[in-house]
């Protein structure tokens, strides 16, 4: 199946008997090829049928792998889960993207689990990426791990900090029994994994695998068929390259039911073929299939006449070479300048990498609390991102609550994707700062808006419910909302989509943000949304939307634009 809907559409009571529903999607809904907005339609109806689904008593078998991230667990896969309370065995893989907290045993027993008294076997393999952790208090695996031993399940977990606080958390249950596993990090602690059949190898944060990491890959998957590896940082110790000892011959890696091998075209190192291609550290006697860069089989072959990688060769029957992918700027980790940057003051990109990478992107994020400007400049992995069909501009102003020091900060930023070689340079940095314009009156004229309210009352806040949506809009749940939330979308005028709700559960903070999507290619403008997170009585009303429609400005000039670029490309 495609989506969720399908999967809704077989729940509607038409099958009021079922009582074991296995299934696989490719998404919960896929935002994000955000070109497109027919895949941006996701069905209001869905939150609907959800909520006028029976409890479904029959059902006492439920399975849902998703191939794809993930936004929606929250919004739409947890009350889903929370209809299903006979529930006898449920199995979850799922891979969860931007909350603000990792998914962990509490959160899944207070919130799914507590409505299953009759569940005795739950298998899952979830991952809880790109979430910004409170730089005061970093969970350790240890501590996830600690969430779900305490209410009896036997797990395995591991935790990746990367650059600005963004965390990722793979937890899954032992003896883990699927065909698949979430995609694994040099931090794999490894174990025993028998069923696995296909596994992905990535890591984006400057470590590498060693031979001794890949040793304990094939001891941990001993079945397995189908690897792909997605790594551009390059190897510490190379083996080919030093003299193999006949003592160290043991040392020789072999994966005796690998039938597939995949480098990744944007994100692996020349290191990683050699690793496998040569017999002096890794056997495949049944390797048969392979997708690799030509440039780097070449090499590593040594123009096809290398006797140590013809071994591994030996079986080939179908050799993919991937097209030649864009060339991007890396700067590696990101940097920060203590003043604004505007189109006069443009920062170097000097230091930064030139590297194959497909979609390139630049993140700029200009701190109006203290003047200070964050830049991102980076590609994108596209075997875990979709290719867009147009270079785009995604500019917003936020202004949010930070709890922990009770102020409010204020943000604007725009993210720029392109596919063009080297797009993500200085001189399209320069031509976007001359044309984009981000203004807002947030601290002036809205802080009150964003009051917390401690302890939040539902019934008290009063909070809108309304739904025209054609995006996921998270229904209303008076019993665990800790919010009043709106967005509403008014592009293409003179349309007004609104979600206007008091959400199941809501880790947001109070805040207050505005966002438009330019696509540059067509030269017209894709989004227009407000958002407003509060918890004041009836706060999230169309008249503070329109307040923040009215206090904020974001433009772009098309014309000055490609004025630029053809006077710089000329």
């Amino acid at each position: 199946m495609h989506n969720f809907d399908d999967c809704l559409c077989l729940l509607d009571g038409r099958l009021s008997q079922l009582h074991t529903f296995i299934i696989t999607l490719d998404y919960i809904y896929d935002t994000m090829n955000i070109m497109d907005r027919r895949s941006l339609n996701i069905s209001h109806d869905s939150l609907m049928i959800i909520n006028n689904l029976n409890t479904l008593l029959k059902l006492n078998c439920f399975s849902l792998y998703v191939r794809f991230s993930t936004y929606e667990f929250d919004s739409l896969v947890v009350p889903l889960l929370r209809r299903m309370s006979n529930l006898e065995n449920l199995t979850l893989s799922l891979h969860v993207s931007k909350r603000n907290s990792f998914i962990d045993g509490t959160y899944l027993h207070n919130y799914v689990l507590n409505q299953m008294s009759h569940l005795h076997t739950f298998i899952f393999d979830i991952v809880t990426d790109f979430v910004r952790i409170n730089q005061e208090f970093k969970p350790s695996s240890d501590d996830i791990r600690c969430t779900f031993i305490e209410r009896g399940h036997d797990v395995d977990c591991y935790i990746d900090y990367y650059h600005y606080n963004i965390g990722r958390c793979h937890v899954y249950s032992l003896p883990f029994n699927m065909k698949h596993i979430r995609y694994i990090t040099h931090s794999f602690p490894g174990g025993m994994f028998m069923n696995v059949r296909i596994l992905l190898m990535c890591d984006i944060d400057n470590n590498s695998f060693e031979h001794d990491f890949f040793a304990r890959i094939s001891r941990s998957f001993p079945l397995l068929s189908n690897l792909t590896i997605a790594n551009t940082t390059p190897q510490n110790k190379n083996r080919s390259q030093q003299l193999v000892k006949p003592e160290e011959t043991s040392s020789i890696i072999e994966y005796s039911h690998l039938d597939e091998l995949i480098f990744s075209p944007v994100s692996t190192h020349i290191d990683y073929v050699e690793e496998f291609l040569c017999n002096l550290n890794t056997r495949l006697p049944c390797l048969s299939k392979f997708h690799v860069k030509y440039e780097h089989l070449v090499t590593v072959t040594e123009n096809f006449t290398r006797n140590t990688t013809r071994m591994n060769c030996a079986k080939l029957k179908y050799v993919n070479f991937y097209r030649e992918l864009g060339i991007c700027y890396i700067c590696e980790g990101g940097f920060t300048l203590n003043y604004t940057v505007t189109s006069d003051t443009v920062p170097s990109f000097s230091k930064c990498q030139l590297v194959n990478g497909g979609i390139c992107w630049i993140t700029v994020i200009w701190n109006q609390n203290n003047h200070t400007s964050s830049f991102l400049v980076d590609s994108i992995n596209t075997l875990s991102v979709n290719y867009t069909s147009e270079h785009i501009i995604m500019a917003s102003a936020d202004m949010t609550v930070v709890h922990q020091h009770e102020f409010l900060q204020v943000n604007h930023s725009f993210g720029y994707v392109c596919l063009s070689n080297k797009c993500n340079n200085e001189m399209s940095l320069k031509q976007i700062l001359h044309s984009l314009v981000i203004e807002d009156k947030f601290a002036h004229e809205l802080t009150p808006l964003l009051e917390i309210i401690s302890p939040f009352d539902t019934h008290s806040a009063a909070c809108y419910d309304f739904n025209n949506y054609t995006v996921g809009c998270a229904s209303t749940d008076l019993d665990t909302c800790q919010r009043c939330q709106i967005s509403v979308d008014r592009e293409p005028p003179p349309s007004q989509q609104i979600c206007a709700t008091c959400p199941y559960y809501s880790e947001d903070p109070n805040s207050i943000s505005r966002q438009i999507m330019f696509l540059l290619d067509s030269r017209t403008q894709s989004q227009n949304i407000a958002k407003i997170n509060c918890q004041l009585k009836a706060c999230n009303s169309i008249d503070n939307i329109n307040r923040v429609y009215k206090t904020s400005k974001i433009t772009f000039d098309f014309g000055e634009f490609f004025k630029n670029f053809w006077n710089n490309n000329l």
